[in-house]
Formats: C-alpha cells, structure tokens, sequence
C-alpha cells in the first residue's frame, strides 16, 4: 500500500461492562477487541477473517462511527473520527457505508425500494423528493436490477435481489469505503458468486474500498489484496492475501485453511482446532490461542507474544519469535 491509507485503525481496543447488582455496578468487561492495528489503502480490498465471536463485527462498528473505542484511534482521510465535531462525524459517515449480512432485516418493510435507497440522499440534502425516482433507477441499473423494481417491497425479493438493494442503499452516498460484514454468507454458493462479482464491478468503477470481514476463506482469497486474520479479539496474522494463503504462519491461520473446504481436492494438512473459542471476559494468560494450539510451548502461556514482520507478511507467535531471535542473536525464551 502506497501512501497514505484511506482507512487507519492504530491500537484499538473495544469493552463492553458487565454490570451486576442492585446498582448495575461494573464487575468486569468483555474484551472485544484488544489492540488492533489495520490499514485500508484506497481502491484496496482488505480481508478480516476469523471464527465467530472473534471481534470482526465490532471491530466494524467502531469503524462505522456506532461503537467508539475504550482506547486506540480511527482516522478516515487523516481525521481522527471519534475527535470530530456532530457536522464532522455526520460528513465522515457519509464517507464510509455498511452492507450487513442479512438484507431482509436490515432493509424497512415498510417502505418501497426507491425510498429505500434515496432515504440517505435525502436525509443529507443530497436529493430532492421530486428526484427520487430517477436516481433510484440509475443505482438500481448498477448493481443489475430493473425499473420494475422501484416501487416493490423487499419482501417480494429474493435473498440475492435484497441484498442487491442494500450494496445500492450503501453505493448511493457515492462512499469512498464500504464494510462488507458477511454480506454474502446468507446466500447461495450461486448467487454468492453473483453478488461477488458486482462487488468488484462497482470497485473498479467508482474507485472503492472494502474492508471485507468473512469465514469464508475461499470468498476472500478471490476478493482481497490483503487479509487479516483475527482471534479473540486479536490480529494474529497479516500480509498479502496471495502469501497468506500460500504460506500460512500461525497454527490458527493453518486450521482455519485446513477447515475449509477445497472443491476437487483435500483439505490442508493442519490438525483440525478443537475446543471452543475461550470466554472473552475472562481470557486466557499469554499467547489466548495456546489453548487449543498444538505446537504451543510453555512460553505461549506466559505472555503474549510479538509482532514479527517478515516483508510485510505479520505474525504475532512465539515460532517465528523465537527463529527471529535465533537469527538475530537473542536468547530464545
């Protein structure tokens, strides 16, 4: 990624309290997220991968402007969003729109297609009412949908048209990033495929970004420039999508590989995970995944471990601490 990145995200961490009582007391805090650092270059596709429950969607929402973090910096352009005035946070949402995992709960039921899609435009005094109908077409012609739709309700949609819908809802306010959060699971390998497609169309044509969060690792390794992949609230590894996926570092990054499937072949060769993943109010000391690692060491329950950079590829775990060290002449721990 040359200069500088659209999206910064630098030491995030996100808490949500666990109040008990009488009084609603704070008794502790689920540690969603804990120290991520991630970039999105402009007109850059970035991966963030990983198990349910391991922080990707409210990473999300801290990144949508919902969700402000306990600790750490999100810049959109340079600006610093959560330091921003009510005007400036009210522009930067502009900037960035959201395209969620089911379309049918996240578009109103009550309201035909094209104000579904204008309502944005509207709110912003983008648009005038008058207009309405004619704007909707054009975004409703870009992501291959009819004029016959306009004044149809999302209920009569199938799974792959709402969603359509929603990527023109998200397209309208012309954003310069996107959060894609699962925006293709709920759907058919076939229509998947479909909406993938439209995805990257609509990249190359108005110059976007997406920060593309899935389990879906084969999705991803056609989609994106780089991944990310998170555990626990945690990146534990980082690089290219193409290096990543050819050479997987971290024993999580090797399961979940070995877990997916493989269309005409075998899975990877990596032991399957077991267990689940650990409470994330009350997580586990060191490196969190040396609970079900199978090449953790006794260092891995002690503390967590450092970042390693190797041409831009990133792995946070004692293996490749330790080589580093070996190589650079420091004690292994």
């Amino acid at each position: 990624m040359s200069g500088a990145p659209l999206l910064d995200i630098h030491d995030v961490h996100v808490w949500f309290p666990i109040r008990r009582g009488v009084f609603s007391r704070v008794r502790g805090h689920v540690r969603a997220v804990q120290g991520v650092s991630l970039q999105v270059g402009a007109g850059e596709v970035v991966g963030l991968v990983g198990e349910s429950g391991c922080g990707k969607s409210t990473l999300a929402r801290a990144v949508m402007m919902l969700q402000p973090p306990a600790q750490g910096v999100i810049r959109l352009e340079g600006r610093d969003v959560y330091a921003q005035s009510a005007t400036g946070i009210r522009e930067l949402r502009r900037q960035v729109q959201i395209v969620f995992q089911d379309p049918y709960a996240s578009l109103n039921p009550r309201l035909p297609v094209y104000q579904i899609i204008t309502e944005g435009l509207i709110a912003y005094g983008m648009l005038r009412e008058n207009e309405q109908e004619e704007r909707a077409r054009a975004l409703l012609h870009d992501v291959g949908l009819g004029a016959d739709a306009l004044y149809r309700y999302p209920h009569e949609f199938s799974g792959g048209q709402r969603q359509r819908i929603s990527i023109a809802r998200a397209l309208s306010m012309r954003p310069k990033l996107i959060v894609c959060d699962e925006a293709v699971s709920a759907l058919d390998v076939s229509i998947q495929a479909q909406v993938i497609n439209l995805l990257m169309e609509l990249k190359a044509k108005y110059g976007l970004s997406y920060l593309f969060i899935s389990h879906d690792l084969s999705v991803v390794k056609f989609m994106a420039d780089r991944v990310a992949v998170m555990y626990l609230g945690r990146i534990v590894e980082e690089g290219r999508c193409r290096d990543v996926m050819a050479n997987p570092r971290h024993p999580y990054t090797q399961a979940l590989l070995a877990a997916a499937p493989v269309a005409g072949g075998p899975r990877g060769v990596a032991p399957p995970l077991s267990g689940e993943l650990p409470s994330v109010t009350h997580p586990p000391s060191g490196c969190p995944f040396h609970t079900r690692c199978p090449k953790a060491m006794p260092v891995c329950r002690e503390r967590y471990p450092d970042t390693i950079d190797q041409h831009g590829h990133q792995t946070a775990c004692h293996l490749f601490a330790s080589a580093d060290r070996a190589t650079t002449g420091v004690a292994i721990p």
